[in-house]
């Protein structure tokens, strides 16, 4: 396609340089493009095959549009050997416009040449690189580290699956109003979703979300549960993610020897009842007993904070107040929680080492 050219050009390289000046090249403008549609970021080949002294590209991509000359746009300049190489960041069609030049000494005249084409440029991106529940991490962080958030490996993008887990106190206690949750409609989860592209669109039941948005992840019981983030790209294709919330699984009361320590006191955790700062997963109570404890043969009395919890010491399931374990040395207990409906993909387990000294 062939236009008009009345303006100055802020961009021109010499393609083909004039060694005499009397030596006047009448300007042809032609390219070709490589491929002749493309994806976003692909590298496009755009090579002149027309001739003259001055050549520029606009691309027609923001910045380098040649009907926003006014605007301040600039063109790009090919290399010697007539070649540019663009990529381009957003979908749709561009339209691209080279600019040949000569200049005839003989007359002192300039003289131009346009050519347009139109590339397609599609996307098929619909991955999320990240996900950031720091808001839920801020909400419930404080001085002690057992209200921190944590996630676990971000995200496994061959099986789409997401897991973020909460410390059981969390769903209990507001560090906003200082009272107690009444459920965990309450808990604040608003995540921000770091996608591969600009234009792709995520739902989640059907509405689409947009970062900083509140996401329901709560049943009709009040219990929390895996939500399906839909990742849609330009072109159409999309990509299904399995978002679940857990809570670490914890005693909510542990008590032996006659001592007690509890997950809904603040106290206990900060002396009794600690978290490794480093697993997240790792818990330990450290408990003074009585001096004439026999420490070889004790049955421990637990609640937890849900039935479904899985409480085992060397691969032997614990039943509370029945059986016995040797707390000679620390004792460790593997907790697991799956949850309802997902077993065998939303699991999360912790560690519980119990130390008794006299």
């Amino acid at each position: 396609m062939k236009r008009f050219i009345g303006l100055i050009l802020p961009a021109i390289l010499i393609f083909n340089a004039c060694e005499n000046d009397d030596y006047f090249i009448q300007p042809k403008a032609d390219f070709t493009l490589q491929p002749e549609s493309a994806s976003v970021l692909d590298l496009i080949t755009l090579q002149i095959t027309g001739g003259g002294q001055y050549f520029t590209f606009f691309t027609g991509d923001e910045g380098h549009n040649y009907d926003s000359l006014s605007a301040g746009d600039i063109g790009l300049s090919p290399n010697p050997q007539g070649e540019l190489i663009h990529s381009y960041r957003k979908p749709g069609t561009y339209n691209i416009v080279l600019i040949a030049t000569g200049y005839d000494h003989r007359d002192g005249k300039t003289v131009r040449d346009t050519y347009e084409k139109s590339i397609s440029i599609s996307e098929n991106r619909n991955t999320i690189e990240k996900m950031d529940f720091g808001t839920l991490g801020a909400y419930f962080s404080g001085a002690n580290d057992f209200l921190d958030f944590s996630q676990e490996g971000a995200i496994y993008q061959d099986e789409g699956i997401v897991k973020v887990y909460l410390y059981q106190y969390a769903r209990i206690f507001n560090l906003s109003t200082k009272l107690p949750y009444t459920g965990a409609s309450e808990i604040p989860v608003i995540p921000i979703i770091t996608l591969d592209s600009e234009v792709a669109v995520v739902t989640v039941d059907g509405s689409q979300v947009g970062n900083g948005e509140y996401v329901n992840h709560v049943d009709e019981s009040g219990n929390l549960i895996p939500k399906t983030y839909l990742v849609t790209a330009d072109d159409g294709s999309k990509r299904e993610y399995d978002v679940g919330l857990m809570f670490i699984p914890e005693f909510k009361t542990f008590t032996i020897a006659g001592k007690t320590v509890s997950t809904e006191n603040i106290a206990d955790h900060m002396t009794n009842y600690l978290v490794d700062p480093l697993t997240y997963h790792k818990f330990y109570i450290e408990l003074t007993v009585d001096h004439v404890t026999d420490l070889s043969n004790l049955a421990a009395d637990f609640s937890l904070w849900d039935d479904s919890i899985e409480v085992m010491v060397d691969n032997v399931p614990q039943e509370s107040g029945v059986s016995t374990n040797d707390f000679t040395n620390p004792l460790t207990y593997h907790l697991l929680y799956k949850q309802p409906g997902s077993e065998e993909i939303f699991q999360s387990k912790s560690e519980i080492i119990v130390t008794l000294s006299k």
